[in-house]
């Protein structure tokens, strides 16, 4: 085989082989636009001589004659068109410089090739120790204020108690404020009993768009709603004061964070109404009352385990009670074609 980028261009001294070899696409530096036949034996005399005869005719500063590919090929594609025309404008370029005329341009060119290939993974790595590559950095820090005001992470970054309550909560979908009503005891108000509490974490478990219904609560889940929305605007206000990228309008990150639209039905079921009955107070459709439902137990063990972090007994007692409560019927059975 005769190698333009190593021969300079020029015409070797002595006599070349020819020999066939499979090499990689990402190998292929250009395709020839001149042509030689061959017979059947490739390595011949003839062959070698008409090699010579072609090789001679190449330019020694930018080699074979490259084809033109979109042209030849017919290739309408924009990338491939635009490839094209940015090659022919760097081949002109190089055409111009006088490197490719001496004798040394192989011993100047592969270091230069070196230095330039570490200046690009200096300037990567470079890239990656700065702040700019961590896009999320003023978010992040931002978030950590938040968090250290709530006292969920200390001045020195670290994770405290309600920091690792938090970590235990990952089925409701607002962790600051199921932990805030965890540490301000609005889940364990005396007169509220395990019927109410898992009614009001359903609105973390939700996630429908419904409005919320008209629905007649006791009075205690009443005061354990209002007291939630006073958290929740507290948060959000908080998001505001530090200035948090991306926070929503206070009154529609409560409206986001808390769904009441199955607090009605979820109480009910709690106190044991059949599940026929509970479908006749909402128009929500039966299947998001089971998914909501069965994902409400497995909130019940995460308050339980948190619970369990604290130390706070009562908190215990009554989400094992609520799981028990609302884990019946049809909406944890095995399957619903067969039980």
């Amino acid at each position: 085989s005769l190698g333009w980028l190593g021969g300079n261009g020029r015409v070797p001294a002595s006599p070349p082989s020819i020999v066939v070899e499979q090499v990689p696409l990402n190998n292929v530096l250009a395709i020839c636009s001149e042509r030689l036949k061959v017979g059947r034996d490739i390595d011949t005399p003839e062959t070698r001589a008409s090699l010579l005869e072609l090789w001679g005719t190449f330019d020694g500063v930018l080699g074979p004659p490259r084809l033109d590919l979109p042209k030849t090929l017919h290739v309408s594609d924009l990338d491939c068109v635009e490839c094209s025309i940015a090659i022919k404008s760097t081949l002109k370029q190089l055409e111009g410089m006088d490197l490719h005329a001496c004798d040394a341009r192989p011993e100047l060119v592969v270091p230069a090739f070196r230095k330039e290939r570490i200046r690009s993974q200096m300037q990567l790595l470079q890239f990656q120790l700065s702040d700019q590559a961590l896009r999320l950095i003023p978010e992040f820090h931002q978030r950590l204020e938040v968090m250290q005001h709530l006292e969920f992470v200390s001045s020195e970054r670290t994770v405290q108690l309600k920091g690792r309550v938090s970590r235990e909560l990952n089925t409701v979908h607002q962790e600051l404020i199921v932990t805030q009503m965890i540490f301000e005891n609005v889940l364990t108000p005396p007169a509220a009993g395990p019927e109410e509490i898992v009614a009001l974490l359903s609105a973390f478990v939700y996630d429908g768009k419904e409005s919320e219904p008209d629905a007649i609560l006791p009075h205690s889940l009443v005061e354990a709603k209002q007291q939630t929305a006073r958290i929740a605007r507290r948060i959000g206000q908080l998001q505001e004061e530090v200035n948090l990228e991306g926070r929503l309008p206070i009154d529609e990150f409560m409206r986001k964070s808390m769904h009441f639209g199955l607090i009605e039905v979820v109480y009910h079921w709690a106190q044991g109404m059949p599940f026929g009955e509970i479908c006749q107070l909402t128009e929500i459709l039966e299947g998001s009352i089971v998914r909501c439902i069965v994902r409400l137990d497995e909130a019940c063990r995460e308050v339980r385990n948190a619970a369990r972090i604290t130390g706070d007994s009562v908190l215990f007692q009554k989400m094992e009670q609520a799981s028990a409560l609302i884990k019946r019927d049809i909406v944890f059975a095995s399957s619903l074609y067969v039980s």
